[in-house]
This record gives structure tokens, C-alpha cells and sequence, in this order.
């Protein structure tokens, strides 16, 4: 790869290797990166952290698939009506580093509800899928009640495509109450979340 474009490389991913890294650092001061409870996370620690494993991977196969890349010049540039552009070419994601950089849950492999800028509340798709964050961390709030009710509706619903006839009944009425969490929790969440005290999520 040419100096120039290993530099534009280079510099892209400096740029979001040290946003994950102040992002880790401030975890780990907040307790989440040392067994102390306090400090940031040492070299050993960031280097396993999921998001800089991912980017580490994909930058060398991006810096490999461009190795013989050369930016346009600036007489082909003028030449071309100023449309020319460094020809670099994107290699994509492997699965693994789309889940270690959350483009996808790294749980499910699903596509993640991101929220759009400009939104001011969460959709549906986006309740759930933080709500079943909150729940599998022991939550107990409505948001953790409704993504709950979602998962729990949804495990019955598959379990009841593979049972018989007499299996079938006792899974309906599981599900009509799974149903009812559910809109209690969505009642819940739209009157403000509720009164009941010490309840996280």
C-alpha cells in the first residue's frame, strides 16, 4: 500500500480506535475495568475488549485489500471534472467482527433497534430489546417486565409450532398471560414507569 494511502487508512482508524479506548477508559473509572472497583483498564484488558478485536481485524484486512490502492494524482483528478476518488475498497464485516463492534447483537446476531438522531423515545422494537438487556441483568422495572413478557411470548409461540393438540391449550393460556405482563408493563411505561420503589429497569 502507498504512504498515502496507508496515511488515510491510518488516520480514520486512529480516530475510532481512540473513541473505543476513552469509551473503555471511562468504564473502567467507573469500576468496570479493574478488580479494585477503580482505575482504567490496563493494556492486556483493552486489547481483549470486544470492539478493539474487531476493529484490529477488520483494519488489517482493510489496509491488505488495499495494499496496491494509489490515490488519484492531481492531473488525473482535473482531468476527470473533480469526480475522481481514492479508490479504496470496503471488505466488509465477518460475522465476528460485526458482533465484537455491535453492528449486530453479539447475542443473537440479529440486527440491533438502533435509536435515529433526532428521536425522542424509544419505538416498540427498541423497548423490548433494552428491556431484555435489563431483565437478563436482574432488572425488575417495567422496561425489564416487557422485554420479559416479549421473550417469554415468543419461546411459548415457537415451543407451541412443534407440540400436539393436547400441549397446545396449556401453552395458549401461558402465552395469554405472558400477553397480559406485557400490556401491564407497556401501561406502566406509558403512565411513567410506575411508583413501585426500588426497582431497576
Amino acid at each position: 500500500m502507498c504512504a498515502a494511502t496507508a496515511a488515510v487508512v491510518a488516520g480514520t482508524v486512529a480516530t475510532v480506535a481512540t473513541a473505543g479506548v476513552g469509551v473503555a477508559q471511562s468504564m473502567g473509572a467507573m469500576g468496570g475495568g479493574s478488580s479494585g472497583g477503580g482505575g482504567g483498564f490496563t493494556e492486556k484488558q483493552l486489547k481483549g475488549f470486544a470492539p478493539t478485536k474487531g476493529l484490529q481485524s477488520y483494519t488489517a484486512r482493510l489496509l491488505a485489500e488495499n495494499a496496491t490502492a494509489t490515490r488519484p494524482s492531481l492531473q488525473e483528478y482535473a482531468a476527470s471534472g473533480e469526480t475522481a476518488k481514492f479508490p479504496i475498497t470496503d471488505p466488509g464485516f465477518t460475522p465476528e467482527e460485526a458482533a465484537n463492534l455491535h453492528i449486530v447483537d453479539p447475542r443473537t446476531g440479529m440486527a440491533i433497534p438502533y435509536v435515529g438522531h433526532g428521536q425522542n423515545q424509544l419505538t416498540l422494537a427498541q423497548q423490548i430489546f433494552e428491556g431484555q438487556r435489563r431483565a437478563r441483568e436482574g432488572g425488575t422495572g417495567p422496561m425489564a417486565q416487557l422485554g420479559s413478557a416479549a421473550y417469554r411470548t415468543q419461546m411459548l409461540q415457537n415451543k407451541g409450532q412443534t407440540t400436539g393438540v393436547a400441549g397446545s391449550a396449556l401453552i395458549n393460556q401461558r402465552i395469554s398471560k405472558q400477553q397480559t405482563k406485557f400490556q401491564k408493563a407497556q401501561q406502566r411505561l406509558q403512565a411513567g414507569g410506575g411508583v413501585t420503589p426500588n426497582t431497576a429497569g
